[in-house]
């Protein structure tokens, strides 16, 4: 073959990496490795190559990847990948493409505001912050009104994030300006990211639930528990688990416990020790 090297040794290791990121939602944490391996020697090859556009595919996959894996260092990575592959997409694609994938950048600050402690989280919710309003300022710009609501929905939970990590001054503007966001991002949601808007209302339910909201709490967490039943996503069922028990715990339901004991149990099946830590720590 002539004419530089070879892409087809890159493209089967992306493949390969996609594939087990697809079944990690399906049969759980026990893909991750596999998938990282595979994106990261894509990425090597491709680099290898000249880098540039080729990249785009294997850095949104390696980002989420490390990010699924729990680890402020691999998260803190995840950042600067996903930094990388808006930079990327910025210079060789429209403005449009470049908005649709800062939903990854604004979801990394997320992962990483969640995974950090004290001051090193605080400034992770900042960023996101942020990234998210200027996510917001292009969606106006390009009158893009669908790239706005997941951008919402990820700003109103780094709003929760950084007002548990400071109570106090500011707490009640935060809190309203977060339920606020999620209400605005859920009315508008586009309706074929039905995954994605269930997701979200875990999120919105949970913000809920912390401030005592509990009716509206367990009616949404109800409701994205719905949705997400019998999908095969079996992570994002047990995230909606979580929203349902933490609703409960909040409306003082007397299973609020062993609902808590079954989504931990949910996640543990995935071996997301993590997650379903995050969920104990709810009682």
């Amino acid at each position: 073959m002539s004419g530089g090297s070879d892409p087809r040794p890159a493209e089967e290791r992306l493949a390969a990496g996609w594939r087990h990121l697809a079944a990690f939602f399906h049969e759980g944490r026990t893909h991750l490795a596999p998938a990282v391996a595979a994106f990261r020697e894509a990425e090597r090859l491709q680099r290898g190559a000249g880098g540039g556009e080729p990249l785009v595919n294997t850095l949104l996959g390696l980002s989420l990847a490390l990010r699924l894996r729990r680890d402020a260092d691999e998260a803190r990575q995840a950042v600067v990948l996903a930094q990388e592959l808006v930079n990327i997409v910025r210079r060789h694609r429209s403005a449009e493409d470049t908005l649709s994938y800062r939903r990854e950048l604004d979801g990394a600050y997320r992962d990483l505001a969640d995974v950090e402690r004290g001051e090193e989280a605080a400034a992770a919710a900042e960023a996101g912050i942020e990234a998210c309003d200027r996510t917001l300022t292009l969606a106006r710009r390009l009158r893009a009104t669908g790239a706005a609501p997941p951008a919402q929905a990820t700003k109103a939970a780094l709003l929760v994030r950084l007002d548990e990590l400071r109570p106090g001054q500011g707490s009640p503007r935060r809190r309203g300006d977060a339920l606020r966001l999620f209400a605005t991002a859920l009315d508008a949601w586009p309706e074929r990211d039905v995954q994605g808007r269930a997701a979200a209302a875990c999120d919105f339910a949970e913000a809920l639930a912390a401030g005592r909201e509990a009716e509206r709490a367990v009616r949404i967490a109800r409701d994205a528990a719905l949705v997400l039943h019998d999908t095969g996503n079996r992570y994002l069922e047990a995230r909606a688990a979580r929203a349902e028990a933490h609703a409960a715990l909040a409306a003082g339901r007397p299973d609020a416990v062993d609902l808590v004991v079954a989504a931990a149990a949910s996640f543990r099946a995935l071996e997301c020790e993590w997650e379903a830590r995050q969920v104990e720590a709810l009682v």
